[in-house]
């Protein structure tokens, strides 16, 4: 059935069962908003351990990690492990939101800033910031799905077959010097890509499948809230990890061990940083990621769940560093499997988005064991484990900070009744983006960006008394423009902007002389097929590839460069006009900056991108600052409030936390001897043992994790 045995199916329906069962048990707990937001702030470490890895791991990661490494070598871990740096701020950062004592992120403007309307608008972007989460993984997961359910090639019907053959045409078209097509191949170009072709069939509809698993989604999370979402991590955290290594030890027995991947793959897919040509994670674009996603993280509106529902800040420091430690040892784990597959599925995988769903099927698929039902469940659980804490998260600040105000003084049911109704409509939305959109990393990029509209305002917010609600409106209203509003509505407004402005980057080549390996030939043979596929039919492109064999020597010719200035998806030939023409958003920062001078043609497509994250940093902490400056700060009564709450731990009994709070409030002295630099503006609180050995096993969990991928790609070699 759909592909797959009764075993497979057993397990799924076994792992669904489970994840029902959680939230009708959960649902008889939930009583006010805080018992269906935060849980009624009752999780210990163990709990908290779970919910943090589970909710920052989604379909995505392991789908699109191996995804990166079977395209570009090791250095695709990035694509995840670029959080690694990030990781012991979270001993630091954790406590904040448990200190703050609210709902949800968005109260943190209100009552910092004093404005319902800063806490609206960061609820809708909280809202979006959700959405595109939620589709990631929805999109990755979709994909996993069609190469695990196939439809045998003696199973296709004409249409498919002839579909199978417009995508390896419209693949060689796309590859072809354009100006070498003639007319006819142009056009037949331009239809290709209209239809979209697939080179895969599944006995799943796509769109059903999503749908469904969201429809899962919806009813467990609506239940049960937070209590089932974190009960559930518990199980769906065990069920990840096991998926994280399940298919290695087959994969490298197949290969016979690591020293046959390293007999049949070359040794550049082993490079941890990759080429400036090879690889889209060279180190300076790797810090430009950290730093960015350091920067924004604050920001991220599941933080007030994930740590505002533990019992105490040990709990929350705790569950924010080894939660997101597991995650950055399963990324090694996803990465080497990338390789393991590269090395054994080169010839048959055209499609790197379906490189896990196809090696399950090939790995595990034949071993009768009802593995592949628990991959599926897996992956399952790794997107519920996410979409639920996001969808909850979601809900609170929809009602919290937008409903409730509008419709006050009801009872608490009525209110979790409403939040339920809007994290439903959250996750639909999120299912929706994911049936119409289909790239998985660009997703995956877009959800790093969007927190900066807000994070200059949090830090400074934290950490500067003068900042103020006048600088604060103004950053995040340029910031919403500059990096938003007008890069999409800019080529709306100027059409001839897509052909004014298609500047680029130079572009460079290095040719690599280098002897075949089985992965090579592979590849190689992947490309005569496919060739010879489309000659039959009279449609080959070019040449037929020559075919190779082990130990011949090879040119690999990498291209760099030639990458649009100002568009997100670079430049393309216009069908009709046949003119360059950019595509996507457009970077009226980086025009600006061009205009002013800067040679940025002269950087590689890495610097370039590095540049660019660096100016959406750096500018709305510019603008906010000497914003400040020149108005005036809160009332310090209300910051005074605020910094005593960040200033006083958190105690279990609820009127003596309250008394506490109350007390630091109302005695300055108390709040100026709690400070790093008393006296002064600056609201750095003392730091003492707990954080700096937190933070210390921290930097050593980095070290350890670094240390384990450089010996995991030197094993064998």
């Amino acid at each position: 059935m759909f592909g797959l045995s009764i075993l497979d199916i057993i397990v799924i329906l076994g792992y669904f069962a489970l994840i029902f069962y959680i939230g009708y048990w959960s649902m008889k707990r939930v009583k006010t908003q805080v018992d269906y937001y935060l849980g009624s702030r009752r999780f210990g470490s163990f709990v908290q351990i779970f919910a943090v890895f589970g909710t920052g791991t989604s379909a995505d990661s392991p789908i699109g990690t191996a995804r990166n490494t079977f395209r570009d070598g090791i250095s695709g871990i990035w694509t995840v492990l670029n959080w690694l740096f990030t990781t012991p701020f979270n001993w630091i950062i954790y406590p904040w939101y448990r200190r703050m004592r609210m709902l949800t992120l968005a109260d943190f403007w209100e009552e910092r800033f004093q404005s319902k309307s800063l806490a609206g608008f960061y609820a809708i972007f909280g809202i979006i910031f959700f959405m595109a989460y939620i589709s990631i993984g929805f999109t990755a997961l979709n994909k996993t799905l069609i190469a695990l359910t196939p439809i045998d090639k003696s199973d296709m019907t004409p249409a498919m077959v002839a579909e199978q053959g417009m995508f390896y045409e419209l693949k060689a078209l796309q590859a072809a010097d354009y100006q070498s097509l003639n007319s006819g191949q142009k056009e037949r170009l331009k239809e290709l890509e209209a239809l979209k072709p697939n080179a895969n069939f599944s006995h799943l509809n796509p769109k059903i499948t999503i749908i469904t698993v969201a429809v899962v989604i919806i009813a467990c999370a609506v239940a049960g809230g937070l209590v089932a979402s974190f009960y559930a991590d518990v199980v769906q955290g065990i069920f990840i990890i096991l998926l994280s290594v399940i298919m290695l030890p087959f994969g490298l027995y197949r290969l016979g061990g690591f020293e046959g991947l390293h007999a049949k793959v070359n040794d550049f897919y082993f490079s941890l940083l990759g080429s400036p040509l090879a690889s889209e994670f060279t180190w300076y674009y790797v810090v430009a990621i950290s730093l960015l996603n350091l920067y924004g993280i604050v920001v991220q509106p599941q933080r007030m769940t994930m740590s505002g529902s533990a019992k105490n800040e040990l709990s929350a420091r705790i569950g924010g560093l080894a939660g997101n430690f597991i995650k950055r040892v399963v990324t090694l784990f996803w990465g080497m499997t990338g390789l393991v597959i590269l090395a054994l599925f080169a010839r048959e995988i055209s499609d790197p988005d379906l490189v896990w769903g196809y090696a399950t099927h090939e790995l595990l698929g034949g071993l009768g064991l009802g593995l592949v039902g628990f991959m599926i469940a897996s992956l399952l659980a790794a997107l519920m484990s996410s979409a639920q804490a996001y969808m909850i998260s979601a809900s609170a600040l929809f009602v919290n900070n937008m409903y409730r105000p509008l419709v006050p003084d009801r009872h608490d049911g009525h209110y979790v009744t409403a939040g339920r109704i809007v994290g439903g409509l959250v996750v639909a939305g999120g299912t929706l983006i994911a049936v119409a959109y289909n790239d998985v990393f660009d997703q995956l990029k877009l959800s790093w960006e969007l927190p900066i509209v807000f994070a200059a305002p949090f830090w400074l917010g934290m950490f500067w008394r003068k900042a103020n609600r006048i600088g604060t409106m103004a950053t995040v209203l340029v910031a919403t423009i500059l990096f938003f509003v007008l890069p999409l509505c800019i080529p709306v407004i100027v059409p001839g902007v897509r052909i004014a402005c298609t500047q680029a980057t130079r572009e460079k080549v290095e040719v690599v002389a280098m002897a075949a390996k089985e992965a090579d030939v592979n590849i190689r043979a992947r490309q005569i097929s496919e060739w010879d596929f489309l000659n039959t039919e009279g449609r080959a492109v070019g040449e037929r590839p020559a075919a190779i064999s082990v130990g011949n020597t090879i040119e690999k010719t990498f291209k760099s460069g030639g990458t649009a200035l100002f568009f997100s998806q670079g430049l393309k030939k216009d069908r009709e006009t046949e003119k360059l023409t950019g595509k996507g958003l457009f970077y009226f920062d980086l025009f600006l900056l061009y205009k002013a001078g800067v040679r940025l043609d002269a950087l590689r497509p890495q610097e370039l991108e590095s540049v660019r994250l660096f100016i959406r940093m750096v500018l709305p902490l510019l603008l906010l600052f000497v914003m400040c400056l020149v108005t005036q700060k809160q009332d310090n009564r209300v910051l005074n409030q605020f910094y005593a709450k960040l200033r006083t731990p958190v105690s279990p009994d609820k009127e003596e936390d309250t008394r506490n709070v109350a007390l630091a409030a109302e005695s300055p002295e108390i709040l100026e001897k709690a400070k790093m630099f008393p006296g002064t503006n600056l609201e750095f609180g003392r730091i003492d043992k707990v954080d700096v050995w937190g933070f210390l096993a921290g930097v050593a969990g980095v070290i350890i994790i670094i240390f384990l991928a450089f010996a995991m790609v030197r094993i064998g070699a």
